[in-house]
């Protein structure tokens, strides 16, 4: 199945190192080492998923969006602060790949690749444990080592989804019911405890809370949001892709989460490279979305 292979070969075997982050490249060598974390963003037709992934990525939400029908993958780095604590490291370095997905439900027809609609397959392949990916490329020739994208196969570069954003349009009570739902089937599969630093990471998100903030219906859904989030232990957020709030704080919180989920930091290290072509306060990064045979944002 197309949903669980990764597309890397060659030096790319070393991508299912038991660590998320990999031992730094040689200075000689003009290889460089990037942990890869795994994003899906989920949710009901209409909640604004793609919107908020372009806003991250590409600090650009579309004036009219076009519904999801296809997975798609989007791609951009991050910069945390140092898991260990540190105040005086240097910030670190993490690839991130986003999964788009097509509304939550959908159950007629096949995507581009010839899948039939199934959301349940998004659920598949949790990693149970906070390595998942390794990414390693040259200098020169960022994703190099990966295949081109594909009509006929869906191809994630990481192995596993780690963290799951399961979004809602703040002003509508039935996309809340979804997003809930989504998170019961989640945390369903996760088991055990829960809270921070559970793996997969589950973040329950209200978007477009621009357009309703004083309204009763609002206060209501957001209300009961909040009062999920705390009951089942895990975070609540709202954004607004459109006005691009809270939106980096929220991809950049969930990118921190996975990185200090159980890392033996003591054999952790990065040699970053540079390849920024954004930078914001501590966060600085480069993006772009990978569909079916079309490249987005940055020219790549």
């Amino acid at each position: 199945s197309h949903w669980s292979g990764s597309s890397l070969a060659g030096d790319m075997a070393a991508f299912q190192r038991p660590a998320l982050f990999s031992a730094p490249a040689s200075k000689a060598s003009p290889h460089h080492d990037l942990p890869l974390v795994r994003l899906t963003v989920l949710g009901a037709a209409g909640c604004g998923k793609t919107c908020l992934i372009n806003s991250w990525v590409n600090n650009f939400c579309p004036a009219a969006p076009v519904q999801t029908e296809d997975p798609t993958l989007y791609y951009r780095t991050v910069r945390i602060p140092s898991p260990d604590g540190d105040a005086e490291a240097a910030p670190w370095t993490v690839f991130v790949e986003v999964e788009d997905t097509y509304p939550w439900g959908w159950t007629t027809g096949e995507d581009c690749y010839g899948q039939p609609y199934n959301s349940n397959n998004f659920l598949e392949g949790i990693g149970k444990s906070s390595s998942s990916g390794w990414f390693h490329f040259h200098k020169e020739r960022p994703m190099s080592a990966s295949e081109a994208p594909s009509r006929t196969s869906y191809s994630p570069m990481t192995l596993h989804r780690m963290g799951f954003l399961a979004v809602f349009d703040a002003t509508k009570q039935e996309s809340l019911s979804v997003a809930l739902g989504i998170c019961e089937r989640l945390l369903e599969r996760r088991g055990g405890g829960g809270g921070a630093g559970e793996l997969p990471a589950i973040y329950l998100v209200g978007n477009k809370t621009d357009e309703g903030p004083l309204h009763d219906e609002f206060r209501k859904i957001v209300g009961a949001a909040k009062a999920f989030a705390a009951r089942n232990k895990i975070s609540f957020v709202e954004v607004s892709a459109v006005e691009f709030t809270r939106v980096r704080k929220l991809f950049r919180d969930v990118v921190e989460e996975l990185a200090c989920a159980g890392l033996d930091l003591s054999k952790a290290a990065v040699d970053s490279p540079v390849l920024d072509t954004e930078t914001s306060g501590a966060e600085q990064g480069f993006g772009w979305g990978l569909g079916a045979l079309a490249l987005r944002g940055f020219g790549w």
